[in-house]
């Protein structure tokens, strides 16, 4: 919540939305073959990945969106005052804290058991 300025609630609902979402984008995405062969993705596209991208990411332009309406004190709110800063870079920026924040917190997570 500090960086982002949104409760994720990654520990306490490791079922949720966003979470989900997440863990959905990173399986489809980390096709062995497609990652050691790129230019596989120009022969054969993958368009269910895409489609799951697509998704997580237009998820972090509205949560853009609504902190520009309602900023609080967090990272993404200082930010705005940035006027070089681009609409997609804001929600690239939210989307890399998301997921730093959302492996800090499994490790966290994990450490405790």
């Amino acid at each position: 919540t500090t960086i982002i300025g949104y409760d994720f609630e990654a520990l306490d609902k490791p079922d949720g939305v966003f979470v989900k979402k997440y863990h959905d984008v990173m399986d489809a995405i980390s096709s062995p073959a497609y990652i050691f062969l790129p230019f596989l993705e120009r022969w054969w596209p993958r368009h269910e990945v895409r489609r799951l991208v697509d998704e997580f990411v237009d998820d972090f332009r509205v949560l853009v969106e609504n902190k520009r309406k309602d900023p609080g004190n967090d990272m993404l709110t200082y930010m705005f005052e940035d006027p070089e800063m681009t609409d997609v870079e804001f929600r690239d920026n939210a989307i890399v804290a998301f997921m730093g924040g959302h492996v800090s917190s499994y490790a966290a997570f994990l450490s405790r058991k």
